[in-house]
């Protein structure tokens, strides 16, 4: 485990997403960065797409905006696959230490950047190497979070949006929780903690049944790293 530097208050992030042939998903959480309370970060799209999302009307309009409001775009087109994704992360200039990777169906609050940032703020004496937000179950965005709320007795499973399993949603106040492993759609990790077990991808298993995340939180957790979740971070 190597010592982490101190990060910056307005410490650039990189926002690292994969897609492939959801331009209407895309567009919305492009959407959702651009109106983020917390502004200093730059976009890389993994696009493993049939057709590259530059084509896409909107899209290209949304990657126009980012630009003339002063964030760096980056499109990178890959063979589908969640090692190449990760690979591909590492084309995220150098200098930048955080880097969220965030799926191309997350509907990010817009707070979310600057919560999910909190933990690195208050615990800047652990080696903090990443941090998951909550992700209201089932399902990703605040459209579950509201039929959750509506009606707490039955909820939608996240596959199959008609059967109902029975249960309690519980919102806690916000808190910080250590966690040994992350999961979700989006997660804010540390580059240089990252670097040091190993990179991003384990050729051979980090691709297997899109279990990334798993792989790479195993090996920061065995490496000594601390994880995080932050009940504000939706």
């Amino acid at each position: 485990m190597i010592k982490l530097r101190p990060l910056s208050p307005d410490e650039k992030i990189a926002v690292a997403v994969p897609t492939r042939n959801r331009p209407s998903y895309l567009s919305i959480l492009i959407s959702c960065i651009l109106n983020q309370t917390y502004t200093n970060w730059m976009l890389l799209i993994n696009d493993q797409s049939d057709t590259p999302v530059d084509r896409d009307h909107a899209l290209r309009d949304l990657f126009t905006l980012a630009k003339r409001t002063g964030h760096d775009v980056r499109i990178i087109r890959t063979d589908k696959g969640a090692e190449r994704h990760q690979s591909a992360m590492e084309a995220v200039p150098e200098g930048i230490e955080l880097i969220l990777r965030i799926d191309d169906d997350m509907f990010p609050e817009p707070v979310f950047l600057e919560n999910v940032l909190k933990p690195f703020r208050f615990f800047q004496s652990e080696p903090l190497a990443a941090v998951g937000g909550l992700h209201p179950e089932p399902g990703n965005g605040p459209m579950d979070l509201d039929i959750a709320l509506r009606d707490p007795e039955w909820i939608p499973r996240f596959d199959k949006p008609d059967w109902r399993l029975q249960g309690h949603f519980y919102y806690n106040a916000p808190e910080i929780l250590e966690a040994e492993s992350l999961g979700g759609g989006a997660i804010l990790y540390r580059r240089s903690a990252v670097v040091d077990t190993g990179g991003w991808a384990v050729p051979g298993y980090s691709d297997v049944a899109f279990r990334e995340e798993s792989d790479l939180c195993a090996r920061l957790y065995a490496r000594g790293y601390t994880m995080m979740i932050t009940t504000e971070a939706i």
